[in-house]
C-alpha cells in the first residue's frame, strides 16, 4: 500500500508504509520503521492516505480536492 504515499515525515521511509484499521472503522497510515501512525480517518483508508500526504503549507490545495470530491455528482458521499 506504499504506492502513492509520500515518505514518512518523521524518518523518511518510503517503502514500509501501510494502512491499518487501528480501531473499529478508524483507519490510519502506519510506518514500520519508526512506528509513526498517521492522521486517523473514519471514512476509509483512502481518506487516511490523503491526510497522510498533506504536508505543511498544502492544506488549502488538499481541502479543495476534498471539497470537490464530496460535492461532485449527486452529492452523495462515496469513500
Amino acid at each position: 500500500m506504499s504506492a502513492g504515499l509520500k515518505p514518512c515525515p518523521f524518518c523518511g521511509e518510503k517503502t514500509c508504509l501501510w494502512t491499518d484499521e487501528i480501531s473499529p472503522k478508524v483507519w490510519a497510515i502506519c510506518c514500520s520503521t519508526c512506528k509513526a501512525i498517521g492522521p486517523e480517518s473514519e471514512f476509509g483508508w483512502e481518506w487516511a492516505a490523503i491526510k497522510w500526504n498533506v504536508r505543511p503549507g498544502e492544506h488549502a490545495a488538499v481541502q479543495s480536492v476534498l471539497d470537490q470530491a464530496l460535492n461532485s455528482g449527486d452529492g452523495a458521499y462515496r469513500p
